[in-house]
C-alpha cells in the first residue's frame, strides 16, 4: 500500500502552518473610537491610530471583502522614528463582493507618546 496520500496531507498541513505567520494580535469587524475620525467608507483608505488606554499598541484599519481581507503583514523602520506597514490581501481566488473594515492590534514598535510617521499604502500619518 503506497503512503503518498499521507505524506501529501502531511506536506500541506506543514506549508499551511508556515504560512500562516501574522504580524497582529487581533482582528475586528467593528470599528473602535479612535479610528472613527478616519474611517470614511467613502474614501477607503487604510488608517492607523494609539489604542486607547496606556497601551504601546496600533490600531490599523483596512477595507474591503471580509473574506478576503487586507492585513498588515509587516512593521519595519524605514528611516528615524519612521515606519512602514506593509499590507497585503488575503483569502483566496473567490472573494464576497461586500465591503467591510477591518481593525487590527499591532504592538507598536515605540512606546506610546513617542512621535512617530507611519506610512500605510498611500496614507501617510503622523501619530
Amino acid at each position: 500500500m503506497t503512503r503518498w496520500p499521507q505524506v501529501l496531507i502531511a506536506f500541506v498541513v506543514v506549508l499551511g502552518v508556515t504560512g500562516c505567520t501574522q504580524v497582529y494580535t487581533e482582528r475586528s469587524g467593528d470599528v473602535p473610537p479612535e479610528l472613527y475620525d478616519i474611517a470614511d467608507p467613502n474614501d477607503m483608505i487604510p488608517g492607523v491610530a494609539w489604542a486607547g488606554g496606556d497601551t504601546d499598541v496600533w490600531l490599523v484599519l483596512t477595507w474591503g471583502s471580509s473574506s478576503c481581507p487586507w492585513e498588515p503583514k509587516e512593521i519595519r523602520e524605514i528611516g528615524d522614528a519612521i515606519y512602514e506597514i506593509r499590507i497585503e490581501k488575503t483569502g483566496g481566488w473567490f472573494c464576497t463582493a461586500d465591503l467591510a473594515p477591518m481593525v487590527y492590534s499591532l504592538p507598536a514598535p515605540v512606546t506610546r507618546g513617542t512621535p512617530v510617521t507611519v506610512h500605510l499604502g498611500s496614507r501617510i500619518v503622523g501619530l
